[in-house]
C-alpha cells in the first residue's frame, strides 16, 4: 500500500528513468522498491525507525536502505543523479533535509519534494537555499503537489551544530540546558505531562533506567542531575533525537558516561 506521496511520485517515474536516486525521509511503504522499476540504483535514508523496518526486508543489490540521520561513512561522498525529499512533518527539518542532499549531488543535478497540500509543502519556494534553483511544481495529484529544482553551487559543508538550538528549562530536579536537534519535538518549555512525572518520581530510582520516547532527553537529564548514579538508556524512532552530538555542544545530556542512545 503506498502513501498518496509515493503515487504521485510513482505518476512521474519518467524523471527517474535509468538513474541512480537517494530517497530522503521516505514513508511507511514500499515505494523505493517500486522506483526501481525507472531507476536503475535506489539508495533509500529514513529519519523514522518504523518506515525502515518496513522497506528493509526488500532490500537487495539495486535497493539500499539505511536509517539514521545520515548516510554512512562508506557513502559520505556518493552522488546521485536525483535526491527525491518527502517533506517532513516537522517543517523546520526541511531545511537540513535540502542541505543533506545538496552533499550527494553534483552540480545540475535533480531535486525532486513531494509533499500533500496540507503539509506545508506550498511553502517549499521560501526555505529553498540559494545553492538550489527556484522549485518549479510539475504535478497536482492525490492532493499532493510535486516540485522540481536543480543544484546549482555547492553547498556548504553540513554540520549538525549549525542545525542545533539549545534553552534553558526548569525541572522539579532544577535547571537544566537544553540541546536539541531540529526535528525533534521540544516546546521549549516543560509540559504538564512531564512536569507531573518529574514531580512523582521516587528519590530511590537506582540501577538501569528506559526512556522510551526521549525526544530531546528532557527526562533522562532531570533524573541524572538529582541521581548521577543511574545508568539510563534513550530510545527513539526519530533518528534526529538519537543523534550523537560534539560534546562540548551538549555535555550535560549527551556526553555523561551514564547515557546511552539506541534506536526502538
Amino acid at each position: 500500500m503506498l502513501t498518496n506521496p509515493s503515487l504521485a511520485l510513482i505518476r512521474n517515474s519518467e524523471l527517474f528513468q535509468q538513474q541512480k536516486v537517494l530517497i530522503l525521509n521516505y514513508e511507511a511503504d514500499t515505494f523505493a522498491s517500486q522506483c526501481l522499476e525507472s531507476a536503475s540504483h535506489v539508495t533509500a535514508l529514513a529519519f523514522d525507525f518504523n518506515h525502515h523496518q518496513t522497506l528493509s526486508p526488500y532490500a537487495n543489490n539495486t535497493l539500499e536502505c539505511y536509517f539514521g540521520h545520515q548516510l554512512p561513512d562508506n557513502l559520505a561522498n556518493e552522488k546521485y543523479d536525483s535526491v527525491i525529499i518527502y517533506f517532513p512533518k516537522a517543517k523546520p527539518l526541511m531545511g537540513y533535509l535540502l542541505q543533506l542532499a545538496a552533499q550527494h549531488m553534483a552540480i545540475d543535478g535533480l531535486l525532486v519534494v513531494i509533499g500533500e497540500n496540507k503539509g506545508g509543502v506550498k511553502s517549499i519556494a521560501k526555505l529553498m537555499p540559494a545553492y538550489f534553483s527556484a522549485p518549479i511544481k510539475q504535478d497536482n495529484a492525490r492532493h499532493c503537489l510535486l516540485f522540481t529544482s536543480y543544484l546549482t553551487q555547492a553547498a556548504p559543508p553540513l554540520s549538525l551544530t549549525d542545525w542545533l538550538s539549545q534553552y534553558t528549562l526548569d525541572t522539579p530536579q532544577g535547571q537544566l540546558q537544553i540541546c536539541n536537534l531540529v526535528g525533534v519535538f521540544s516546546e521549549k518549555r516543560l509540559d504538564q505531562g512531564t512536569e507531573l512525572l518529574l514531580s512523582h518520581l521516587p528519590d530511590n530510582l537506582q540501577g538501569r533506567v528506559l526512556d522510551f520516547g526521549c525526544g530531546a532527553g528532557v527526562i533522562s537529564a532531570a533524573l541524572l542531575k538529582s541521581n548521577p548514579q543511574l545508568n539510563i538508556e534513550c530510545i527513539d524512532i526519530n533518528a534526529m533525537a538519537t543523534c550523537f552530538l560534539p560534546a562540548d555542544a551538549c555535555r550535560q545530556q549527551h556526553a555523561s558516561k551514564n547515557i546511552s542512545i539506541r534506536w526502538l
